[in-house]
């Protein structure tokens, strides 16, 4: 059963992740998406089409007006790219 989901690891520094399993748990592949100089933000979901395409919501709480990005991947999580944005900066 294949399975994605978002964390947060400190090893290296503090880092989100999204990861996935293929095998119902027994191994995970994480993926470092968040930059490290916005350590603010966090992923509030992820959702996969299929093995390849994926997309997730990212989110900075600390900001008076909420902001948001949709990211998306189309490699199986390799690569991550802003899809849209409500950014300020």
């Amino acid at each position: 059963m294949d399975a994605w989901f978002s964390g947060f690891t400190f090893a290296g520094g503090d880092t989100n992740t999204i990861s996935n399993t293929t095998d119902g748990g027994s191994t995970f592949k994480t993926f470092i998406i968040l930059p490290k100089s916005r350590p603010n933000l966090f992923v509030d979901t992820v959702s996969f089409l299929n093995a390849s395409q994926g997309w997730a919501v990212v989110d900075d709480p600390t900001k008076r007006v909420r902001s948001y990005d949709v990211i998306g991947t189309s490699d199986g999580g390799a690569a991550w790219h802003v899809i849209a944005s409500n950014q300020d900066s």
